[in-house]
This record gives C-alpha cells, structure tokens and sequence, in this order.
C-alpha cells in the first residue's frame, strides 16, 4: 500500500468520525522513519457534531473564516520576486517591502495596508530589535543599485553583472550572489515559515493557552474571522500557500495549486514517497484539515472545556511543522545536488544561491529538527561567516570558488536532521 493510498484510507475513516488501529504494517512505519505521521500513532478519533471535510476550504465546512493579509503578503512578494528579474531594476524593493504609503503594487491580490516589513519585525519583538528586517531591506537595495549599475556587464568572478543559464539572464554579485534568489527564499523564511510555525501555530495563538479559545461569543467578528484559535490557524495556513479547494493536486506538476511554500513541499512529494512512503504535500494538507476540523468540532466551548480533543489538535500541529519543514530541507539538498552536478559556472552559482537561501530560511523555527546553530554550520561549511549567522554573513562567500566537497559537507550536516535526505534523489 502506498502512502497516498494509506493517507487516504486514514482520512476517510476521519470523515466517519472513527479511526480505530493503524493501517501501517511494521515494515511501512519503520520505512517512514523520522517523517512518520504523528497523527497516525491516534487509534481514536471522535469529533463530536462535526464531520472532518475533505479539503481545507473555509468558505464550506469549515466556514467562518480568512487569512487575507498573509494572502495579500504572498502576492506581494511574488510582484517583488517577479519584478526583480528584471534589468535593470527601476522599481524600489525596499519600499515595496514595506509596502510605503499602501500603494507599492500594482495587482489587485496585493493591494492593501498589508506589508511584509512589520512581519519581520515581529521576530525581534519583545527586544525592539529589527535588525533582520534591516538585513533584508539593505539586501534589496543592494540588488537594485548594482543591476541598475551592471545590467550591460558580463559577470565574473570579482565582477558584478549579468550572467546566463540557458535561455534566463539574471544578476550577480562580484562574488556571485544572486541577490534575487537570496532575498524570495530568504524571505520564505523569516516572513512565511517564521510567521507559521512560531507565531500563529504557538499556544498561545492558535494553541490551548489562547484565552478566547474557541469561544466564539467572546469575539467581536466571530462571523467574518471565526473563534480566536480557528482565525490564528487559518493565518497559519495562509502561509503555507495553499489553494485551500485543490492542494494538492496531482494534475498540476509545477506547484500543485500552491505557491511558495506549499510549492516546494509539493516538488519532492514524490521523492519522499519513494525514499519514506509519506507523500509530504498530502500529509501536511492532512494535519491541516484534521488541525481545523478539532478547532471547529470545539467551537462553543472555552479554552477549560477543550482538552478532549486537545492531543489530536497537537498532533496535528506536530505533522504541519515536520513536513513543511521537510519540504525546505528537500529544496535545499536539490539544490545542492544541482550544484554539484552543474558543469558551467552559471549554473553552479544560480543552484547554489537557491541552496544558501534555504537553509537560511529553515534557521527561523525555533523548534525545527534542524536548529539555528546547525543551519549556521551549513552554511559556514560553504564560507558564510563562521561569527555572523545574521543574513549579513553571507556576503563573505564566493560562489564561484565554493567546491564540491564544501557542498557535499553542507549535504552531511543536513542529513544528520534529516536522515537519508542525502540518498533521497532529490
């Protein structure tokens, strides 16, 4: 049997409210390894007048519910990411960033009083400290004043400019940093995962030591947002990406109707199947419904009268950092694999940028499989600063003179969090 097929098993028994036993044989569980499911180790579920949809679709069952600020931050970002492929760049990244006067983007999904800015911000909040958001602000100052500057050179090693993979012309730095690339994937993490996985999915937000809880009389628009714990979910999953309808689907080979995020756990779904049994976009679309559908099956009751179903809720939580974390991880060791694979210069330092921008973005998850400080040890092993793990460190490295077997060290490090990642064929 395989994963989509045990998945889906497991998920129409939740549909009839019953879920007794596992179907995992002891060979499969043991197959699955670090990525089993921790919903799978549940031999009981009973949701209480409520039936678990088949999709994440708050406009039905799920309903009420939104998270169209994160949908508006993602827009954003893809018009920044979109626009900076362009030479040269006349367009301020920095203040589209921080979207200056609600009136940076041109299509109507980004439009708004949303800006990524304040979101890194809140990293550092309890300090004041906003020195991540400045790194990136300066990155994409960075950007635009040197394509504006170099946008007619050929780039080498020691000389910014323009640089050719196949029939695409992107930017580098003199030392080949593709900013471009730095800042989309960079941003994946302290905006997007960030946001997800220690913000709105902490218990003191979606978790059970939110005050309101799932009592939907004590929220000023509980019929446009939900309960409180249901509204902080929902903008958790507004993070990841997803078409909340039709993610993830097959049909669609290059995103599975899910952008950023959602994209990349989506790209090595098969991989992960292969190598694991476990389909990572299916089962963290899963923990997601299953996630809401306790939330909402509780709906009524203060944070006192919830912990019945309170395990499932955290298991389910569990499953949605474990496999979207792998996703990231995934992205990064193809990366590098391109890399190292890569004949020509050009494409070496384009995979690599990608492959050093991953691993950055997985460092902001301060309960990851990979923690900061080994991130950190990733990247010194390709030459980012051994005394500076802020995005700041990267500036140092040559890209064009990092060596396979630098990468290969950076491959090891990974593997050790996550283990056989290195022989997944990623």
């Amino acid at each position: 049997m395989n994963s989509l097929t045990r998945l889906f098993t497991l998920f129409i028994a939740l549909i009839t409210l019953s879920y007794c036993g596992t179907t995992n044989t002891e060979e499969e569980v043991d197959k699955a390894g670090f990525l089993k499911s921790n919903l799978g180790d549940i031999n009981s579920i009973a949701l209480t007048n409520f039936t678990i949809p088949s999709s994440y679709d708050i406009e039905g069952s799920l309903a009420p519910g939104a998270y169209n600020g994160q949908k508006r931050r993602l827009a954003q970002l893809k018009e920044i990411a979109d626009s900076s492929r362009n030479e040269p760049i006349k367009w301020d990244l920095k203040a589209a960033i921080a979207n200056e006067n609600y009136d940076m983007f041109n299509s109507a999904d980004a439009q708004g009083g949303s800006n990524i800015r304040t979101k890194i911000d809140e990293l550092n909040f309890d300090a004041g400290n906003t020195s991540v958001a400045d790194d990136f602000a300066s990155l994409a100052d960075l950007l635009v004043q040197s394509s504006q500057t170099n946008y007619t050179v050929d780039a080498s090693n020691g000389t910014a400019g323009m640089i050719t993979t196949g029939s695409k012309k992107r930017h580098v730095s003199a030392n080949g940093l593709e900013y471009a690339q730095i800042l989309e994937k960079g941003l994946y993490g302290a905006m997007m995962y960030d946001q997800m996985v220690d913000d709105y999915l902490r218990d003191s937000q979606a978790g059970k030591d939110n005050e309101l809880g799932n009592n939907e009389s004590s929220i000023d628009n509980y019929a446009s947002y939900g309960t409180s714990r249901q509204h902080k979910f929902d903008e958790a999953f507004g993070y990841f990406g997803a078409n909340a309808a039709t993610y993830p689907n097959s049909g669609n080979t290059s995103s599975g109707d899910g952008m950023f995020l959602a994209n990349y756990t989506f790209d090595f779904s098969d991989e992960t199947e292969a190598a694991y049994g476990v389909n990572l976009a299916q089962a963290a679309m899963n923990a997601f419904i299953v996630g809401r559908s306790v939330l909402k099956a509780g709906q009524g009751f203060g944070p006192s009268q919830e912990s019945v179903n309170e395990d499932l809720f955290v298991a389910a939580r569990a499953d949605i950092k474990l496999y979207v974390e792998a996703g990231l991880a995934a992205a990064a060791m193809h990366y590098l694999n391109d890399a190292i694979a890569d004949v020509s210069d050009a494409d070496k330092i384009h995979h690599l940028s990608e492959a050093l921008a991953f691993i950055y973005a997985m460092s902001f998850n301060s309960e990851g499989r990979l923690t900061a400080e080994e991130a950190h040890n990733a990247l010194i092993a390709m030459g980012w600063s051994s005394s500076d793990s802020s995005l700041n460190g990267i500036y140092g490295i040559n890209l064009w003179t990092v060596t396979d077997d630098q990468m290969t060290s950076a491959i090891n490090i990974l593997d050790q969090s996550f283990p056989g990642f290195k022989d997944a064929n990623f």
